[in-house]
């Protein structure tokens, strides 16, 4: 079984899935940042300039839903207890329609990435559990300013609206959504603040009362 968090940048679904780890002994599957930076420096340049459409932008997305792909299957086959860094469905569903809709990513380009991932999904099961951490933009662009990344810099300006716009296709996404999903408000400082981090497991747990922090507990048919 395994346990995605999903969420806007910048509003704690890396602190949340190590804490999930840590707390209940769950592996951590964490986003391929390492990796990815092959692919997002080049996109970040291209988009800082305005390039459109950007073929970056299209390799950026083909790497994640390859690895993404390949991590889902790992963990839908596993017998183990797994908590996941992203989800595969925020690619097609958030953030590949979004370049497309800013022309980013060409129609084209687009409409040959979701045929993709309409044949990776083919052969995916839905999470036991999304954990979709709900925050304004602000809460997103304070937390960004924190961790200080210089590829993000430009995601703090309050006219920068693209945070705004991820939030909203994010609530089309939910409306959509058709496995089991737990949404919290990402206000809870979980990563400094103890009671704050056992009301947000608490939530967790007391959602999926079947799930006794140890077994998977659904089978759902594809989104």
């Amino acid at each position: 079984m395994f346990i995605s968090i999903a969420g806007n940048i910048g509003l704690g679904k890396s602190t949340l899935a190590k804490i999930i780890s840590e707390e209940w002994d769950f592996k951590l599957k964490e986003e391929r940042v390492g990796e990815a930076n092959e692919y997002l420096i080049p996109f970040y340049e291209d988009i800082n300039a305005g390039v459109k459409p950007s073929k970056r932008a299209h390799d950026l997305q083909m790497f994640f839903l390859e690895t993404r792909a390949k991590d889902h299957r790992e963990l839908q086959e596993s017998e183990g207890r797994w908590v996941q860094d992203r989800s595969i469905y925020e690619d097609p569903y958030i953030f590949a329609i979004h370049l497309n809709n800013e022309g980013f990513l060409s129609d084209l380009d687009y409409d040959n990435y979701l045929d993709s991932f309409h044949k990776a999904e083919e052969d995916l099961k839905f999470p036991s559990l999304l954990v979709h951490l709900r925050g304004t933009a602000n809460l997103a662009r304070e937390r960004i300013s924190k961790r200080n990344r210089p590829e993000e810099a430009k995601l703090i300006d309050p006219a920068n609206d693209y945070l705004d716009r991820l939030n909203n296709l994010y609530e089309t996404f939910l409306s959509r959504y058709g496995g089991d999903c737990l949404i919290i408000n990402a206000n809870h400082d979980i990563e400094n603040n103890p009671d704050e981090r056992k009301k947000v497991l608490k939530l967790i747990k007391g959602h999926t009362p079947g799930l006794n922090i140890d077994k998977a507990r659904i089978n759902p048919p594809n989104i």
